[in-house]
C-alpha cells in the first residue's frame, strides 16, 4: 500500500493551491458570504432525505411496527 501511495501523482489543482494563500479549515468562512451560505445549506438539504430514511425510519422500524399493531417476525436483521 505504501508503494501505491507514493506512486500516485498529485492532481494539478492540488499542486496549484498547495502553495497559495488560501485559508484552509476556516469553518466560519461558510457564513461570511450569503451565496456561499445558501449553497452550503442546499448541500445539507440534499442529504436530509437519506438521513431521515436510514437514520430514523429504518433504525426505529421495529418500534413503528409494534405501535401499528404488526405481530409478525422481526423486520430488521438483528433482534430489538
Amino acid at each position: 500500500m505504501l508503494i501505491l501511495r507514493i506512486s500516485v501523482v498529485e492532481s494539478g489543482m492540488f499542486n496549484n493551491i498547495k502553495h497559495s494563500s488560501v485559508s484552509r479549515g476556516n469553518y466560519f468562512k461558510f457564513f461570511t458570504n450569503k451565496e456561499r451560505f445558501f449553497r452550503y445549506l442546499k448541500c445539507i438539504m440534499i442529504g436530509l432525505p437519506t438521513w431521515y430514511v436510514v437514520g430514523i425510519l429504518m433504525t426505529f422500524s421495529n418500534a413503528f411496527a409494534e405501535k401499528m399493531g404488526y405481530k409478525g417476525p422481526s423486520i430488521r436483521g438483528r433482534p430489538s
